[in-house]
């Protein structure tokens, strides 16, 4: 019967390696063609998940190790730790807890280095978890401690359900029952804390089992009925089927006999339907046992033998799978040191090749280093002369400009000398001529006036000459050149308000600082300056007819500020100024200090001349 069996399951292993040889070819070929070591890691790892799920445990584990190897060559420590977490799942399947133990133990190790808190905890409560398997409880107790103060600082309620879970197993390890319930009823209250139906229906089983040590069935058939809702939303027949099982079970031990027999059938009958051996054998032993306490032997009798059918079975399956793992594995490692020798082979004639490449590959680069040389020194020779041929250029444009600068600031100059010569000339004149010929006629009028007759008359007119008089000697003093190179800018301003003071009736401010920086100005400067004021002096007292005016300049680091102010007639500066050959001149020596003209000005309340223009130090005329 069991040669049979095992023929039968070897038969079917061969239909599910058939349909499922597509799939190893295309991971094989992931293998082959991955040329960096992550790349390779990670294609090895998809063949141990492969052969995992195909329950080929020792062809997974080594290729989880060959990943391990190449993630290490990578300095992926995360990825080394997720492969030694799944080495040590796949030993406890094997049932060889000191390697499950050993991997356990280096993944923490890993984590602690790279890894954050929380997945920390969960590997540090995965150790005590293998310490429980093997019984070592102090061993459990201490790292269930640890795992338990990190659960509890981070308050991550899916680790604090673990420990709290694997805290509840411990206990009923011990037999501390009560405490094993307490646990596993607080890992189903932070369990509920997640939203998390799947973990919430593992939590109600385990709970259920901790509360059937106490002899509650009652709340152990409670956990159990939410768990089979909850199921029920997923609709997984596994788990319907194990659920039923045990509801049943709790519902005979209950006294509800018959109820218990027709739960623990139906997930017999859902076991068969997707043919789940260790469900069908699960549910046959137990309805074996009810029959059995029920003295109805024929019936305990029957599921008995049904139970003991797919025991066998199971453990033909794993039978056959260990024959094919060995079988495949000494397939494996028979080929893998064929591909080995011939590897080695490959290396050593690749490298003997490359050794040869290397040596004329070294003789081409000396050739083409000559050759680059070469060109780069002809094309840095060749940007040098452009750099310097360029330069000459610069250098000469920039002479030209300078002289052309030069030629127009002596243009300047000599169009100043020349227009001051004029005034100087006319002022001569007017009081030479003008003025001498005028103080002649006051003085025939003077004489003419020792005749009663006429006294009224010569008198106005000797008040008109002599307000001519005044006049021409006004006119003369402005026109006169003031040598500022002599006398000082602030000395021609103050000298030239006491000329206003003496002539008209205007009153005048002043502001001037400081004294020293406007003394020490461009020589242009300060005559620009002295003409400015001087014509917007004389356009308040014949224009605006102002009774005060006040004059300033001042320096600070950002420039020079001229300001004259009136509180004359004023003008409306939207209209159309008079274009005369006052504002002429003003613009013209605005213009030569780069100067700018703010002009502010109302009707009737007088007005602002504000210029800003840059700071030039003292230099001698040429």
């Amino acid at each position: 019967m069991k040669l049979i069996l095992l023929t039968f399951f070897i038969v079917m292993l061969g239909f599910c390696t058939l349909s499922q040889s597509s799939l190893l070819d295309s991971l094989d070929k992931q293998l082959t063609v991955a040329e960096t070591p992550e790349g390779k890691a990670q294609a090895f790892y998809k063949l141990g998940i492969y052969y995992a799920d195909s329950m080929q445990r020792y062809r997974a584990i080594d290729h989880f190790l060959k990943s391990y190897d190449f993630y290490e060559k990578a300095a992926d420590t995360a990825n080394m730790a997720k492969n030694c977490s799944i080495v040590a799942s796949n030993y406890w399947f094997l049932r060889d807890y000191d390697e499950m133990l050993k991997y356990g133990l280096k993944a923490l190790k890993l984590l602690e280095v790279s890894g954050n808190q929380i997945e920390i905890g969960e590997a540090t409560n995965y150790v005590a978890f293998i310490y429980l398997e093997l019984s070592l409880y102090n061993k459990a107790k201490d790292y269930l401690d640890r795992a338990l103060d990190i659960s509890q600082k981070l308050n991550d309620f899916k680790l604090k359900m673990h420990v709290q879970t694997n805290i509840g197993h411990y206990c009923r390890s011990k037999k501390n029952y009560l405490t094993a319930v307490k646990w596993q009823d607080d890992a189903l209250l932070s369990c509920r804390q997640l939203n998390d139906d799947n973990e919430l229906i593992e939590i109600l089983i385990s709970a259920a089992s901790a509360h059937s040590y106490l002899r509650d069935w009652q709340k152990s058939l409670d956990y159990l009925q939410e768990a089979f809702v909850l199921n029920e939303k997923r609709g997984n027949k596994e788990y319907k089927g194990y659920l039923l099982g045990e509801i049943g079970g709790y519902e005979f031990r209950m006294k509800k006999t018959g109820i218990g027999i027709e739960k623990i059938k139906e997930s017999l009958s859902i076991a068969k339907e997707i043919n789940n051996s260790p469900l069908i054998q699960r549910a046959s032993n137990k309805l074996s046992h009810i029959y059995f306490n029920l003295d109805e032997y024929e019936s305990a009798y029957h599921y008995l033998s049904q139970s003991v059918d797919e025991m066998e079975k199971i453990n033909a399956l794993r039978q056959s799978s260990a024959i094919a793992e060995m079988t495949a594995r000494y397939e494996t490692e028979k080929k893998q040191g064929v591909i080995d020798r011939l590897l080695q082979e490959q290396k050593f004639e690749e490298a003997r090749q490359a050794h040869e490449e290397a040596l004329y590959e070294a003789e081409i680069n000396q050739k083409q280093n000559l050759i680059y040389f070469s060109f780069g020194a002809m094309f840095l020779l060749i940007v040098l002369v452009i750099l310097i041929i360029r330069n000459n250029k610069n250098k000469s444009r920039a002479k030209t400009a300078i002289s052309r600068k030069e030629d127009q600031i002596k243009e300047q100059r000599a169009m100043i000398r020349g227009k001051e010569g004029e005034r100087q000339r006319i002022a001569q004149e007017l009081h030479d001529g003008i003025g001498g010929a005028l103080s002649m006629i006051k003085m025939k009028i003077g004489e003419l006036s020792l005749e009663p007759s006429n006294e009224t008359e010569i008198v106005e007119l000797s008040e008109d000459i002599s307000r001519a008089c005044k006049e021409v000697r006004y006119i003369s003093n402005n026109l006169l050149a003031v040598d500022i190179e002599v006398d000082s800018l602030t000395n021609a301003i103050l000298s030239y308000i006491d000329k206003l003071l003496l002539n008209t009736d205007i009153k005048v401010h002043f502001d001037l600082f400081p004294t020293a920086d406007i003394n020490d100005l461009d020589e242009n400067v300060k005559h620009n300056c002295y003409r400015i004021i001087q014509e917007l002096a004389n356009n308040a007292v014949k224009h605006a007819e102002a009774s005060e005016l006040t004059i300033g300049i001042i320096l600070d680091d950002e420039g020079g500020m001229l300001r004259v102010e009136d509180n004359g007639k004023g003008f409306n500066t939207n209209e159309t100024v008079d274009n005369g050959l006052g504002l002429k001149n003003l613009n013209h020596r605005i213009k030569a200090l780069n100067g700018e003209l703010t002009l502010e000005s109302t009707l009737g309340k007088g007005s602002i001349f504000q210029i800003q223009f840059p700071i030039k130090k003292s230099k001698l005329v040429e």
